[in-house]
């Protein structure tokens, strides 16, 4: 496929009697995620007119957004699970029958290219059985194996689900997959507040994403008292009515009732959708709300907790806020086990309503000011970023507190610019991480760890490179060929253990442990090159993403008066 520089003269409309194309996006998973799909779909709906776009979805998660997603997409899909499920009490009979009538739907379009989002299994399954030219994201074929083709939704499942290493939006991922040009132009950016209209969704999906009630209490206290002509409206579904009554019928918000509006459990999410459009700001916690509001282009303040990964999810738009804590377990991953919630205790209440406060008294929100409002102590346990675009149109966060990074988020910056040339053979520039003793420490690690996984990978392409030449040879020995298939095999397990002591390898042994799986041919010989191609990208990202290292661990020595050691090494 190739592609070429359209003339400024040259008509880009569609011909009138022209098809279009179908492209059909599937996402199964939660409300938050299906609006960050609508994002992605609403960018190349504008930036082509040739296509037609559907969508599958949940009925449970993706109808009470048919408002927005009817605005994007021709056509709509939804499946109930409940219903194929249950239907006639359950029996695989029914449920086969209820599935192909879905299916037997659906597959009227003729779809050109299918985009599973969800990185399933079951979802997989799913966009198997439904008809496409092309398909991207988990699928499977007639035998039961498990396909990911496409780069950047291998990248998704072996390293945003696999790593907490990811440094990109997940809109943004969503662009890459699509083959999107992200926004540079015209980026969304949130309007200033101009009146004191303020929404709260003081709820999250689970209870080590979002604060207990106490210190939302102490948030609007001090909004209503330090803000006479502001007014706050509550959000959040039945489900939360509870803690919504515990914040009402507080005695210290007793004088403010009057200002306080509560619409929990009452209004739907089109309503809530419509009430942040007349609003100014939006304060929470990392959720589906807090996406509404980027679609509404309103000032945001996230407050990220537990499982949160503010770069992934924070709300897609420049000029957002995000709080978010220093804890060393922060983000946790679901599975762990906290009684503590140290990450709660990290963000104190004074520290939010300081940047709330500074934002409605419309002053700028900087070190400085941060400062002046708080003791050292509450600002030096949380980290808080301002959201803006790199030139490259890719969403970022900016630390407004500055600190001392720590070996994850210095190494997810490295890893940007890596898979940025890697995958899309792009620029990505980025600020020089700066290092302590630590990390400086943990980087030296790494470096040997890349060592390693580079000298694993050179192995693998010279074993690769064995058997080939013993494939074309006259009398091909079958003994050689499995000899050396063993060797590869060798290989790839000790790569495993470079990822179990190096840690900050993990990306690169993910993304190409999923290539691997994933290799193109119908033949031995098409595999082989294909793993050789493999190894030799694998070795390469080392030598990449060594030399940034390199260069971070030079700055900090330069800056620090510190004598290069043997522990420099270079690939």
């Amino acid at each position: 496929m190739s592609a070429k520089k359209l003339d400024q003269n040259e008509n880009t409309e569609t011909p009138p009697n022209a098809v279009k194309k179908t492209i059909c996006l599937v996402q199964l998973t939660r409300i938050g995620d299906v609006i960050q799909v609508l994002q992605a779909a609403n960018r190349l709906k504008e930036t082509r007119d040739d296509i037609e776009l559907a969508f599958i979805g949940r009925e449970r998660f993706s109808k009470p957004l048919e408002f927005l997603l009817k605005q994007v997409f021709d056509y709509i899909y939804y499946i109930n699970l409940p219903t194929i499920l249950n239907k006639g009490q359950g029996s695989l009979d029914t449920t086969m029958l209820a599935l192909n009538d879905f299916l037997e739907d659906v597959n009227q379009l003729k779809i050109s290219a299918l985009i599973n989002y969800s990185y399933s299994r079951s979802s997989g399954y799913l966009c198997s059985l439904i008809h496409a030219d092309h398909r991207l994201g988990v699928h499977f074929d007639n035998n039961s194996n498990l396909l990911i083709n496409d780069n950047w939704s291998q990248y998704v499942y072996s390293n945003v689900l696999g790593t907490e290493l990811n440094p990109f939006s997940l809109v943004d991922l969503y662009f890459k997959t699509l083959g999107v040009k992200p926004y540079i132009e015209e980026i969304p950016i949130v309007r200033p507040v101009e009146n004191k209209n303020i929404v709260i969704h003081p709820f999250a999906s689970s209870p080590r994403k979002r604060w207990k009630e106490n210190k939302w209490i102490e948030i609007i206290y001090k909004i209503l008292k330090e803000h006479p002509d502001s007014n706050v409206s509550i959000v959040g579904s039945k489900e939360d009515i509870g803690p919504t009554n515990i914040i009402l019928n507080s005695a210290v918000l007793s004088q403010f009732r009057n200002r306080i509006m509560s619409h929990v459990g009452l209004k739907n999410i089109e309503e809530v959708y419509h009430l942040l459009g007349k609003s100014d700001l939006f304060i929470g916690h990392d959720s589906m709300v807090g996406h509404l509001a980027s679609l509404q282009s309103i000032q945001t303040l996230t407050i990220s907790l537990g499982t949160v990964r503010p770069i992934e999810t924070s709300p897609y738009l420049a000029g957002g806020y995000v709080l978010s804590p220093r804890t060393n377990c922060f983000p946790c991953k679901p599975s762990d086990s906290c009684q503590i919630f140290q990450c709660h205790l990290d963000i104190t209440h004074q520290l939010a309503f300081s940047v709330i406060n500074l934002l409605l008294n419309k002053q700028e929100i900087t070190e400085e000011n941060i400062y002046r409002d708080n003791i050292s102590m509450h600002v030096s346990s949380a980290n808080l970023y301002r959201s803006d675009f790199s030139k490259e149109g890719l969403f970022r966060l900016n630390p407004i507190i500055e600190n001392r990074a720590g070996i994850n988020e210095i190494l997810a910056k490295i890893y940007r610019v890596n898979w940025s040339f890697i995958i899309n053979d792009s620029d990505e520039t980025i600020k020089q991480p700066e290092l302590n003793k630590q990390t400086h420490a943990e980087l030296l690690q790494t470096l040997q760890g890349l060592t390693s996984l580079y000298e694993l990978a050179e192995f693998g392409k010279k074993y690769s490179k064995y058997i080939l030449e013993e494939i074309s040879s006259t009398t091909p020995d079958i003994l050689k060929i499995k000899d050396y298939s063993a060797k590869i095999d060798e290989i790839d397990a000790l790569k495993d253990i470079v990822k179990k002591s190096h840690p900050g390898t993990a990306p690169i042994i993910n993304y190409y442990k999923m290539k691997k799986g994933n290799l193109a041919g119908n033949n031995l010989v098409q595999l082989t090159e294909s793993s050789y191609l493999v190894y030799h990208e694998c070795a390469q990202c080392c030598s990449i993403v060594y030399e940034l290292i390199e260069q971070t661990i030079a700055e900090y020595k330069l800056k620090n008066n510190i004598t290069l050691t043997q522990n420099d090494q270079s690939l």
